[in-house]
């Protein structure tokens, strides 16, 4: 190292070593689950303004915590189909961005519960009549915390919720 002034110039001065950090990583945002089934969950995310070469994600049981370093499945798409999951489970997701020296931190969790009835016993379930017109009686052993009826071509009717 050395300085260059208009009349003259310092003596050269080093070896000086250092070290150069790489650019952050951006941070994906945004995690949102969606199109719920028994066992698959679609899990989204909005990339950074500067798109990394691909992100990192990774669904566990709620309450394992934030994933370790290198954890995850690795793709390059904003959302991914997880299969294989367990019917009634609550999870978490957890999304970062992988650059080429280096990733972001975890974001998240973002929970989610799979369709599934715990503890379901059919017998001790009634509903009345059938077909409706205009009210639907549903009776149960238990309290129910929320219902949503659904029409025979898939539409949702009605969605209520009880505390």
């Amino acid at each position: 190292v050395r300085s260059i002034c208009e009349t003259n110039n310092s003596a050269w001065q080093g070896p000086v070593n250092f070290t150069t950090e790489p650019t952050p990583c951006p941070d994906p945002s945004d995690i949102s689950v969606s199109d719920l089934t028994n066992t698959s969950a679609m899990v989204s995310w909005t990339a950074p303004e500067n798109a990394p070469e691909a992100y990192r994600y990774v669904v566990q049981a709620e309450g394992t915590g934030i994933p370790a370093d290198g954890d995850g499945e690795v793709t390059t798409e904003t959302n991914v189909l997880v299969e294989d999951l367990d019917e009634g489970v609550t999870y978490e997701a957890y999304v970062k961005s992988v650059c080429d020296l280096n990733e972001s931190e975890w974001i998240g969790p973002e929970t989610f519960t799979t369709l599934g009835v715990n503890d379901f016993n059919k017998a001790e379930f009634t509903y009345y009549p059938n077909p409706v017109k205009d009210i639907l009686t549903i009776k149960y052993s238990k309290n129910i915390s929320n219902v949503t009826v659904f029409n025979l071509t898939g539409q949702k009717v009605v969605s209520n919720t009880y505390f």
